[in-house]
């Protein structure tokens, strides 16, 4: 799988949200295809710790959750799902600015 070693190469060397985005994608739907990714999981979640408690958009932490569910680290999805139950809260909670 020469195309999947690139891609991860180029999400640890850039470090770009958009790289790790991509790469979870295309694990994920190369998974669905049945094409074992596992040990690929294991190298993409490497990424994502630093970003864990970001919450930029849901759309990337979507993403990371996809990673550490695919790496099987319980402890990174529970992390993930706590901080989005947080924003999700908050959002709940916020009053809007008045006009």
């Amino acid at each position: 799988m020469p195309l999947l070693h690139k891609v991860s190469r180029s999400c640890k060397s850039t470090g770009a949200m958009l790289d790790t985005v991509d790469a979870c994608s295309l694990l994920y739907r190369l998974q669905m295809e049945g094409v074992c990714v596992k040990d690929r999981w294991q190298e993409l979640v490497q990424v994502t710790p630093p970003h864990t408690d970001d919450h930029v958009t849901v759309f990337n932490d979507v993403h990371f959750l996809m990673a550490s569910l695919g790496a099987q680290e319980a402890d990174v999805s529970q992390r993930l799902m706590e901080g989005l139950r947080e924003v999700a809260q908050r959002a709940l909670c916020s009053q809007p600015l008045p006009m």
